[in-house]
């Protein structure tokens, strides 16, 4: 009966997977397992790194992307910086069953400077039942 109960259960929904593995990218332990076995999703990753030499550097996932970041600094004066996304679509966009594209951002701050993003987009391909980054491009600021 336990297991009966456990097959009902609604599988995640494909969006929710893509943002889950785009996301997983901030976390070293699971950031191997994100990418497709082929493709050039890690070599893109690290030029996006090796380009952005910070330490407070992070990819947002679609939905995420879509809010506005708001950012306190905390120098005398504590200055606030209200940053809203650019006018995009940001989420999943279904080319097929296994293959699908999806805009999102990184988010980075050097020390003492204001917040910035820089718009991704993913290339995105089911592997085994998950969701994985065959490739990623920074599109055009």
């Amino acid at each position: 009966m336990v297991c009966a109960a456990l097959m009902a259960l609604p599988q995640e929904p494909p969006a929710d997977q893509i943002e889950r593995t785009i996301t997983s990218l901030n976390d070293p332990a699971r950031r191997a397992s994100a990418f497709a076995e082929d493709g050039d999703g890690p070599s893109r990753y690290e030029e996006l790194r090796t380009a952005i030499p910070v330490k407070t550097f992070r990819i947002l996932g679609p939905m995420e992307s879509a809010s506005p970041v708001l950012t306190i600094s905390h120098e005398p004066w504590g200055e606030v910086q209200l940053q809203f996304p650019a006018p995009r679509h940001y989420g999943a966009v279904f080319i097929g069953s296994d293959l699908a594209l999806s805009e999102s951002s990184c988010m980075y701050q050097y020390p003492g400077e204001l917040t910035r993003t820089i718009p991704l987009l993913f290339v995105l391909k089911r592997e085994g039942g998950a969701w994985k980054i065959a490739s990623l491009r920074i599109l055009a600021r």
